[in-house]
């Protein structure tokens, strides 16, 4: 493991192989989710500072429209936004 200083901030990054200049990344599947509370807690879980591994553009947009279509906490999503979620999650 090293260590690595960006902007005064530490981040620990795994080196799979140093010499071929690889990372070792843990990803781990999404929960399904079914409300918009699910939904943020799912994309506020991709933690990516670099922007290396997530689109998160994309999820924020699906969020937003959310927002827009004032689907409150716990209601559940409309199938559009559910069948984008869908297809982002299984391309990860």
């Amino acid at each position: 493991m090293q260590k690595l200083r960006i902007r005064g901030e530490t981040a620990w990054i795994v080196l799979e192989s140093p010499s071929r200049d690889m990372l070792k990344l843990n990803i781990s599947k999404f929960k399904s989710v079914t409300t918009k509370r699910e939904l943020l807690s799912a994309i506020a879980s991709i933690f990516d500072p670099l922007g290396i591994l997530s689109p998160t553009i994309r999820l924020k947009i699906i969020l937003q429209v959310l927002w827009k279509d004032n689907v409150s906490w716990d209601d559940p999503i409309p199938n559009t936004i559910l069948n984008s979620w869908e297809e982002f999650t299984s391309q990860a």
